[in-house]
């Protein structure tokens, strides 16, 4: 391997016009949560060598473990270092700094994961995935680094020049954030690609079959309509025969609900939102809310709402609270709301879920009864098999 360069790179990042960078990012608004799976670890010591981190940096989190990785998402990523996951980390870090800091306004999340050389020569590609969330400007900037490896499966730059230059890569990321002059990279060994994801442009409305959309949802004629909310990531045929069901049995239109920003997983990224939104196109209604994440939310800002809700996500809303009040006052303000929840029981493959018990069964639920009506339903596809299937396939 390339030692000299990877010397090369190591003294770029000692050198004095990199601490003073960081001493000009220590002095911007810019604060920040930074999440690494390992690769880009040394960025946060970097930042802390220089004084006044405390300025910038609000957290530092390295979920190694898988179950760390889990437990951050909310959910298992198909694979742990690809641009998906990155985003994923990345906006769960930045949510993470506006819920720690809510009234500072210039908050990013920074996310690094990477596979680099070990000693040990790899039959994959080494490569790393840094991505910053920009909460202020609601923009999202994506740097993939592919590094030059030799015919036997090493990297070039060596371990500890890869890792040196993603920590160089993360920081000038930061520094574009914080409206900051970039520091040069060197340029060998090694394939940078940008990209910029802008979330800024008006996605949300109601989009009916004709494709016509309407801004303005709230003043809606809700009582009309069922709202199915879910991430439908795909659209699959249990989706379906459930919004048949409950359509066939109120005798109203479904009207499908995706929302930008998920409560667990995050923000759903605008290549992957259109992809979403073309299984709909058509022949369904759909609507796409930006601050909607909680069903309260949509309670709230949706009068006369009603909702299709699985039997697991109301495990999920009476579990750990995401409300700043008690179970029961939520279920009263639903019930003050007039709302009303359809719930579907889910097959699993050791048995039916079923709705009904559940309300019987949980004391808060029972006593709000009337809010409910369970619904009968046996079909055991899901979206996180199907995707995981998808990703086998691809495999092969």
């Amino acid at each position: 391997m390339r030692e000299d360069v990877s010397k090369v790179i190591k003294d770029l990042l000692m050198r004095e016009n990199v601490r003073e960078s960081i001493k000009l990012l220590h002095s911007s608004d810019l604060r920040i949560v930074i999440v690494t799976t390992g690769a880009g670890a040394g960025l946060t010591q970097q930042l802390l060598s220089v004084p006044g981190a405390s300025n910038t940096l609000i957290e530092s989190c390295v979920p190694y473990s898988t179950e760390a990785m889990i437990s951050y998402l909310g959910s298992k990523p198909n694979k742990f270092v690809s641009v998906d996951t990155a985003l994923r980390m990345a906006s769960v870090a930045g949510d993470k700094g506006v819920s720690f800091e809510p009234n500072h306004k210039d908050i990013s999340g920074l996310a690094i994961t990477g596979t680099i050389t070990t000693n040990r020569p790899k039959k994959g590609k080494n490569h790393a995935v840094i991505v910053l969330d920009n909460k202020k400007e609601n923009i999202v900037h994506v740097n993939t680094i592919e590094f030059t490896q030799t015919p036997e499966g090493y990297g070039v730059l060596g371990r500890k020049g890869e890792e040196a230059l993603i920590n160089l890569v993360g920081l000038n990321m930061l520094l574009l954030a914080a409206g900051l002059e970039q520091i040069p990279l060197p340029d060998e060994d090694y394939q940078l690609t940008y990209t910029k994801i802008d979330h800024s442009e008006k996605v949300t409305g109601l989009i009916f079959t004709d494709g016509k959309m309407i801004e303005d949802y709230t003043n809606f004629n809700w009582k009309d309509y069922i709202l199915f909310p879910g991430s439908f990531n795909p659209l699959h045929e249990g989706h379906k025969q459930i919004a048949e069901k409950i359509s066939a049995l109120t005798g109203k239109s479904i009207v499908y609900a995706i929302n930008i920003d998920h409560p667990t997983k995050g923000r759903i990224h605008k290549d992957d939102l259109n992809k979403r939104k073309t299984q709909f196109e058509w022949h369904d209604i759909l609507l796409i809310t930006g601050e909607l994440s909680l069903f309260i939310d949509k309670a709230r800002n949706l009068p006369g709402s009603s909702f299709i809700i699985g039997v697991d996500t109301l495990r999920a809303i009476i579990g750990p609270c995401q409300y700043d009040c008690t179970i029961e006052e939520l279920f009263k303000q639903f019930d003050d709301l007039g709302t009303h929840f359809y719930v579907p029981d889910r097959q699993h493959t050791a048995g039916v879920d079923k709705a009904e018990h559940f309300i019987e069964e949980t004391e808060v639920l029972r006593k709000f009864k009337h809010l409910f009506t369970p619904v009968e339903f046996s079909n055991p596809i899901s979206s996180t098999e199907i995707r995981g299937k998808q990703y086998e396939s691809k495999k092969e």
